[in-house]
């Protein structure tokens, strides 16, 4: 253990986040974090009961309590200590505001993936053990809604880096702004914040990645979990910020789309947690009526992977195709749904449309569908 502190006066505590700042610096000197937690706290008060050390310390109280002058309670019978799940960010946090709530939280369906292990049972382990998690599938599966409802459930904050080569990587990390009088701030980005309180970092189709960012994720990537700010030198924003205990990165990727690069082995490598993210057929029971409208879809599927076709054939775009054929006919919706295909490949389309077409209309009779429109106007 390090060298111990001096213990504070009385009358001069410090914060909470000063007390939690101290535990990390200890720690970087190179005490385990039980004794620089035990440090820090010793550093901070003298003579408080554990229990107030405890809640002190997870936050549920906003000031050590003073001591009294009355005798210690006898010290409770040793139990075994229950395991420390960190607390999510919450509201005072810089991005409570990317916190996802409603929809996000209440329309996800979960599913099983390698036959019996839940999603959010992956992310919970992948979240756990500090692993970045990599999601690799079609347009239109659901990779990004698996990360919004997780985090609505669990009140984390989600940070997206679209990584199509738009992306201003100063908004991110941050960069030098003017200030009042004449001189300049290091004003902190979205991924800074994410890094140092907690949250998911989600990189959208990350095989579009440019290769400048790809570099200053490295370091959050690997065992480090660092981000490395060489440019906030000077500022009070620090050049290198550690990992809260509640961040870590999920990442996604549709394959062989026009002008995604393949990743890297090295890059992939950095992603512990690879899952393969396809439509799923229990999900898509729940989410579409009509069971001719899915064989449909899976056999214009077999098409795409066979090479005769190279549009997908989303979950989204099968439950809109449903809500047009209730507000505006079958031959709208049928007409409508080919127009997402690329135009050498519509008649294919037509043609299987033709063979569900009746089956598909007698499915969703019960939704009012029409033959050739609806009696209402289209309220979508």
């Amino acid at each position: 253990m390090t060298t111990k502190r001096p213990k504070a006066k009385m009358g001069n505590r410090p914060s909470v986040p000063e007390i939690r700042e101290r535990v990390r610096s200890l720690s970087a000197d190179g005490s385990s974090y039980t004794d620089g937690v035990i440090e820090a706290l010793e550093w901070a008060v003298n003579g408080e009961s554990f229990d107030s050390l405890d809640r002190l310390f997870r936050g549920e109280a906003t000031a050590v309590v003073t001591p009294t002058v009355e005798a210690p309670a006898p010290a409770p019978a040793p139990v075994a200590p229950a395991p420390v799940v960190p607390a999510a960010p919450v509201g005072d946090s810089p991005l409570a505001h990317l916190i996802p709530v409603g929809k996000f939280g209440s329309g996800y369906i979960n599913r099983k993936v390698a036959g019996s292990v839940l999603d959010f049972d992956v992310l919970d382990a992948a979240r756990r053990t500090k692993k970045n998690v990599l999601i690799e599938g079609p347009t239109g599966s659901a990779k990004t809604s698996l990360v919004f409802a997780y985090a609505a459930r669990e009140n984390l904050p989600v940070v997206t880096v679209a990584c199509n080569g738009a992306v201003d990587l100063r908004a991110l990390l941050g960069g030098w702004v003017p200030s009042t009088g004449g001189e300049f701030t290091y004003a902190a980005g979205d991924i800074f914040e994410v890094v140092k309180h907690g949250g998911i970092l989600y990189l959208d189709e990350v095989n579009f990645l440019p290769p400048k960012i790809a570099a200053v994720l490295y370091g959050l990537l690997d065992g480090r979990r660092s981000l490395y700010l060489p440019e906030a030198a000077g500022s009070d924003v620090p050049t290198v910020v550690e990992a809260h205990e509640d961040f870590f990165v999920v990442a996604s990727l549709n394959p062989g789309y026009l002008g995604t690069r393949p990743l890297n082995p090295a890059f992939r490598n950095r992603f512990t947690v690879k899952l393969d993210w396809g439509y799923n057929d229990e999900v898509e029971a729940k989410l579409i009526k009509s069971p001719s409208l899915r064989d449909l879809a899976h056999r214009l599927r077999e098409r795409v992977t066979a090479g005769d076709l190279t549009t997908p054939v989303p979950t989204n775009v099968l439950m809109d195709f449903e809500e047009i054929v209730g507000e505006l006919g079958f031959e709208f919706a049928a007409e409508n749904f080919t127009n997402n295909f690329d135009v050498t490949e519509r008649p294919v389309v037509v043609e299987v449309l033709a063979i569900y077409r009746d089956r598909i209309v007698s499915e969703l009779a019960g939704d009012s569908v029409s033959i050739g429109g609806a009696d209402s106007g289209p309220a979508f």
